[in-house]
């Protein structure tokens, strides 16, 4: 079963880093992961809708992309990965451990996050979230 690339690396509008026009602050869950097809309208949207980049204008190919940026299909891994239960974990590809993006091996789980990560500036380490932490 092959992997289908994400509509948004092929949209006019597509910014980077999961930002485009109509989600300037991030594009939501059900969008990235397909769930939903942006053709239609979706809440929040602006009324803007996939457009595909005009031939000219095609953007770098997503697997170049994700060797040059190392974060950019983070969150396709959403709900596989033990940030899901970290109480570090913020939203989206974010946490207080990293809070310009979680690296991609650690949203893999290639890297569990017990000790200090290679690209880590804080010495926030992976701690099981419970109900106390209101999470």
């Amino acid at each position: 079963m092959g992997v289908e690339e994400p509509i948004c690396f092929l949209c006019d509008h597509y910014i980077g880093a999961w930002r485009c026009e109509a989600f300037p602050n991030g594009i939501p869950s059900d969008i990235k992961l397909m769930k939903h097809d942006h053709t239609k309208p979706y809440s929040g949207d602006k009324g803007i809708l996939f457009e595909p980049t005009p031939p000219e204008e095609e953007p770098t190919p997503p697997t170049e992309a994700f060797k040059q940026t190392g974060k950019d299909f983070v969150e396709l891994c959403l709900g596989l990965s033990q940030c899901d239960s970290c109480k570090h974990y913020q939203s989206e590809d974010f946490c207080k451990a990293f809070p310009y993006g979680i690296p991609l091996d650690i949203m893999a789980d290639e890297f569990i996050h017990d000790d200090l990560h290679p690209e880590q500036e804080t010495d926030i380490l992976f701690e099981r979230r419970t109900s106390k932490d209101g999470n």
